[in-house]
């Protein structure tokens, strides 16, 4: 993957109903709505090992100004006012934190991403996760997306659609903001899975395009996930 211009973000990318509970990452947030929240983090510090107990962090969404900053709980000149209704708090403590801090890609339109796989265990699914910059947009979100590889020639339980080609409209119910010092205005589109069957016996490369300009996420999903993140896929 090679694209020049990225940026992190915080999207509210809640559980599936149906999957397993897992412990909280720390690039996962959840809203600040009380003190108690940060100063139970605070206490939980205190009693940990500083050598290994990683140091929460505070991210602030304001309307004017410097829209955006992030500190350590430690170095907080001044406790949030939570009444101010101009900003937003999220904290990396607590639960549930079903807010993601994630790296984000530009792709401009006339670009191709192309992302090989044959050096790589093939995915169950390869997951798109699109945004626009700014909201309000005007047109739908047009996508394409193409999986190159070996498809078997036998009949199989399974179908793979090779291209697909996608007009998405905003997804209202999924907020998110870049996280930029001027503009952090971003507006969410449903998430597009890319199933990748057993009539494929080996995934050469995923093709990716759009006719707009797209800030998107991309995961993969395996049986057995990797011990490790994709370095393209969370922001600690």
């Amino acid at each position: 993957m090679r694209l020049p211009v990225s940026n992190t973000a915080i999207v509210y990318s809640p559980p599936k109903y149906f999957a397993p509970p897992q412990p909280a990452a720390p690039f996962q947030y959840a809203p600040l709505e009380s003190l108690a929240q940060l100063q139970r983090a605070q206490l939980s510090l205190q009693q940990s090992d500083p050598a290994s107990a990683p140091v929460p962090r505070l991210i602030t969404l304001s309307d004017n100004g410097i829209r955006y900053t992030e500190q350590d709980i430690t170095q907080l000149g001044s406790l949030p006012d939570l009444s101010n209704t101009s900003s937003q708090y999220f904290i990396n403590q607590g639960t549930p934190r079903d807010y993601w801090k994630v790296r984000l890609f530009q792709l401009q339109p006339g670009q191709t991403l192309i992302q090989d796989y044959r050096a790589k265990d093939k995915p169950m699914a390869i997951v798109i996760k699109p945004f626009f910059r700014g909201n309000r947009p005007e047109h739908p979100l047009v996508m394409s997306t193409q999986l190159d590889g070996r498809f078997s020639r036998a009949f199989s339980d399974e179908y793979s659609i090779s291209r697909k080609r996608y007009a998405l409209a905003p997804e209202q119910d999924l907020p998110a903001f870049l996280l930029h010092p001027k503009n952090p205005e971003l507006t969410a589109y449903p998430s597009v899975t890319l199933t990748v069957g057993s009539d494929i016996e080996q995934l050469h490369q995923l093709s990716l395009s759009a006719e707009q300009t797209l800030w998107f996420a991309l995961l993969e999903e395996y049986a057995t996930p990797p011990p490790q993140p994709q370095w393209w896929q969370h922001e600690y």
